[in-house]
């Protein structure tokens, strides 16, 4: 995780719209080569079974020869939108993990953020969270202990 990955406020429509802005913000910076591919298998994945979780929180994800490293890009939405959920409820909590084809890392960064979701309070605290280097610091504190 990264603090230019993380973004708040984003105001988007839909899931093709989130997909592409998160997407987009990872190219630009260099942690996906390219972006074509990377939305391609996104999508794939999502066809596969839909990544919403519950509580407002859903982590697409893809393996993906287009990403050099592992990568999380977090998007806190400015107005929640629909997504195939396990409770049925929209999103606007979003943590997008691409990493690249062989990585093993991949289903460790899947579970260690399904584990870390599944709190109340680290989801109060995103939700409340006044800028980037707050919800970094709230992640990071999560991720190390």
């Amino acid at each position: 995780l990264s603090q230019d990955l993380i973004m708040l406020d984003v105001n988007v429509n839909s899931k093709q719209e989130l997909f592409a802005k998160m997407t987009e913000r990872a190219y630009k910076l260099g942690y996906v080569k390219n972006k074509a591919e990377f939305l391609e298998e996104l999508w794939e994945r999502e066809e596969a079974g839909s990544t919403g979780f519950d509580k407002g929180v859903a982590i697409p994800h893809s393996r993906s020869g287009s990403a050099g490293q592992i990568v999380i890009i977090f998007a806190r939405l400015g107005s929640p939108i629909e997504y195939e959920t396990l409770d049925g409820k929209p999103v606007n909590l979003v943590f997008m993990i691409a990493a690249h084809d062989q990585s093993n890392e991949y289903l460790q960064a899947l579970s260690l953020l399904s584990k870390t979701l599944t709190k109340p309070r680290v989801l109060e605290s995103l939700h409340s969270a006044k800028d980037e280097h707050e919800v970094f610091d709230i992640l990071l504190q999560e991720f190390v202990v």
